[in-house]
């Protein structure tokens, strides 16, 4: 079921939310301590950050269309609607378009020259490679030799 409840609800708020600039990125039906919680994770495009009005506009956006469609057969829930986070790995394509030239960190299998660590400016991201720009070198590097790759945290 859980698989079914988040491809309901993506099908049910994607374009409504999309229509408010802001993309669902990825939906969780899962049980925690204080019972099952459907949480969406949200992004913006262009990856600037989710502010708290973004999460509280989305929620009381998608609120009445999820009473509408009842995606847990009557179960209840708590919603949530929250922001990737700032280290959330990339787990598909999109993930990595919305961070096309920003810097990222991408962690392999086996080494590439030597080297399994590559922090870099994300330059192109399709289903089977990357490109990044590390050091003024562009580097090639095929999706299925990536360990983890996550947005590049600077302070």
């Amino acid at each position: 079921m859980p698989g079914r409840v988040s491809d309901v609800v993506i099908k049910a708020i994607y374009d409504t939310v999309w229509a408010l600039g802001i993309e669902v990125a990825d939906v969780e039906y899962v049980k925690k301590p204080n019972g099952m919680n459907l949480t969406i994770f949200i992004a913006k495009p262009d990856a600037t950050p989710i502010t708290i009005d973004d999460c509280e506009k989305v929620h009381r956006t998608i609120d009445p269309i999820l009473d509408d469609i009842d995606p847990t057969n009557g179960a209840g829930y708590i919603l949530n609607v929250s922001s990737l986070g700032l280290d959330r790995p990339f787990k598909n394509t999109k993930d990595f378009l919305r961070y096309v030239n920003k810097s990222i960190e991408v962690k392999l299998y086996t080494p590439i020259d030597k080297t399994k660590l590559f922090i870099g400016q994300l330059i192109r991201a399709d289903d089977d490679d990357i490109e990044l720009l590390c050091n003024d070198k562009t580097i090639n590097i095929p999706r299925k030799a990536i360990a983890l790759a996550q947005p590049q945290i600077t302070f």
